[in-house]
């Protein structure tokens, strides 16, 4: 149901629920609390919480093997959403050992986090043992296909292979297997591809010769690879036509990657929470950056975003687009009180001396229709920022006479 049937939407869960409630079983009841909290979170959070309660408090009692899966499946959506909340549901457990094994559930999810945000020192990290480096590493592989993680930058990633190579090769494999994967899919589609990763499957290739031969006549230790990366090439502007998504993405991945100093700032009067994508691949390819959105609320209205707003947007966040915190964000939603417009109709994103102009929605851009991507000048550019710094700073109250309304939020 789309948005504008919430509260019908509202009823037809709340019918599921007490549907639920009547299944005997107790672990059938379990999954299907669990599948209702995984849909009723996106809505109504706290409506997805007493789900995850509920479902936790159906285990008391069971004597399953199944029954671990199930909580953890609990354990893993409320980590999304609260790693509190986690905490609090794992001390509903009934046993001390259902209890024990829900906390090593989540310092695991903690590592996977550490390990996904970037965090470069492996010193932060304290896992009980390093096995759940591989655990978490296959966590997050599985993150990279299901296109939930931005893949990491080669000093972001490189400080695991030690790691790696410590471990027993059922184990490694699971590290260096995201390794690779990660390579792929941050260089795969680059023209750094014969520059990074032909030397990686040489280096890979040979590894897997080596170890071969070790199996057979007990070899020394196999040294480390280490990775290798070219200077970028220089960007233009460029005309995205329909049906090339993928290389408005890669275009926009380069210019975060070259040209994005210190922060980047959105003006874009259509932007809605669809368009947080955009964030996603800015957390791969740069994710100390600052940013600030500018957009309307005639736009929130029109596609009947759920308020409040800013719970919409960070629902859309975690459960739509990624597993890993967002970059620093603040959303800016402006429009006059008689028609909830934005002053401004272009759509610009501006970093420090430079920034683009687009043709279209970051949400459009190479779906339906060509359009064009425009570099600017640093002196257009810094034209274009005291305009919208107007609004990021409040300075402008009014609009032809009509006052303008603020709503400001991080994500």
């Amino acid at each position: 149901m789309s948005s504008k049937e919430g509260i019908r939407r509202k009823q037809v869960l709340e019918e599921a629920k007490l549907l639920i409630a009547q299944i005997p079983a107790k672990l059938d009841r379990m999954e299907h609390y669990n599948d209702l909290a995984s849909t009723w979170l996106e809505i109504d959070t706290p409506a997805g919480k007493e789900c995850l309660e509920l479902s936790m408090k159906s285990a008391v009692g069971i004597h399953n093997p199944e029954l671990y899966s199930a909580q953890k499946e609990i354990i893993d959506l409320a980590y999304r959403l609260d790693p509190t909340l986690a905490a609090s549901l794992a001390s509903l457990a009934d046993d001390d050992l259902a209890r024990v094994q829900l906390k090593q559930r989540i310092q695991l999810l903690d590592l996977k986090k550490k390990m996904a945000d970037q965090v470069r020192s492996v010193e932060n990290f304290k896992p009980s043992s390093k096995s759940d480096y591989a655990e978490a590493a296959w966590m997050l592989l599985g993150g990279l296909n299901a296109g939930r993680v931005a893949p990491l930058r080669p000093d972001d990633i490189r400080n695991f292979l030690p790691i790696a190579a410590a471990l027993p090769i059922k184990e490694a494999y699971r590290i260096l297997a995201w390794v690779i994967e990660n390579a792929k899919r941050r260089f795969s589609q680059t023209d750094q591809a014969r520059t990074y990763l032909r030397p990686l499957y040489e280096a890979t290739f040979v590894g897997a010769e080596l170890v071969g031969r070790m199996a057979v006549r007990s070899s020394a230790l196999i040294k480390q690879v280490k990775f290798q990366t070219s200077k970028p090439s220089s960007i233009a502007s460029t005309l995205i036509r329909s049906g090339e998504r993928e290389d408005a993405k890669r275009f926009l991945r380069d210019w975060f990657e070259r040209e994005v100093q210190q922060y980047l700032k959105i003006c874009d009067p259509y932007f809605g929470p669809t368009d947080l994508e955009i964030l996603h691949i800015l957390l791969s390819a740069n994710p100390d950056c600052k940013v600030q959105v500018l957009t309307s609320r005639k736009h929130q209205e029109q596609e009947h975003v759920s308020a409040p707003w800013d719970e919409s947007y960070r629902a859309h966040w975690r459960f739509r687009v990624s597993d890993q915190d967002p970059p620093d964000t603040e959303i800016f939603i402006i429009g006059t009180v008689s028609k909830g417009d934005l002053p401004i109709h272009d759509r610009w994103w501006l970093t420090y001396k430079g920034g683009i102009r687009l043709g279209t929605s970051f949400n459009s851009l190479g779906i339906n229709r060509d359009s064009d991507i425009s570099i600017l000048s640093q002196e257009d550019a810094e034209i274009r920022e005291r305009d919208i710094d107007q609004y990021l700073l409040r300075v402008k109250r009014d609009h032809g006479g009509d006052k303008l309304l603020y709503t400001i939020f991080t994500l």
